[in-house]
């Protein structure tokens, strides 16, 4: 009878055993498939920050290469600046000028571009003031000796 009984205790150990091994390979399974899981789900979150931090790099770097063509075309505004600046001078022809001019040519108006009754009226308007007076006749320009006198070209200051 004792013997009999340490057998079905025996039995029953390794049935226990056995239960308790299946059970063991089970969890294993399950830590294992989590343990991948993990892996995976940690590839993905390095693969995340790695274009993460590309794109704080494209981004830092289009904001420079940004900042840098703004620069270069303030630089550039300011460098236009100045030299409209220095060629003001040689640009600014006054109205004055411009009557001078064509009443020296002998066809004064016409080589300019601009109509003699225009320049007429514009030079009476700024020859009188401004008054109801009835307006005086212009003199009409002489020839000269030299029709078409050449102009002498402006010195630069800037050269």
């Amino acid at each position: 009878a004792a013997a009999a009984a340490a057998a079905r205790e025996a039995e029953d150990a390794r049935h226990t055993l056995t239960a308790v091994r299946a059970e063991a390979e089970a969890s294993e399974r399950r830590w294992r498939t989590e343990l991948e899981r993990c892996t995976r789900a940690e590839a993905a979150l390095q693969d995340e920050r790695t274009r993460g931090a590309a794109d704080v790099r494209t981004f830092r770097d289009a904001a420079a290469a940004a900042n840098e063509r703004e620069r270069v075309a303030r630089r550039a505004a300011e460098d236009a600046r100045a030299e409209l600046a220095a060629l003001r001078p040689k640009l600014i022809v006054t109205q004055a000028e411009l009557r001078r001019l064509a009443l020296r040519s002998s066809n004064g108006a016409v080589s300019i571009g601009i109509p003699q009754q225009q320049l007429q009226s514009q030079s009476q308007s700024h020859s009188q003031p401004h008054s109801h007076s009835q307006p005086q006749p212009q003199p009409q320009p002489q020839p000269q000796s030299q029709p078409h006198a050449p102009i002498p070209p402006q010195s630069s200051a800037a050269e």
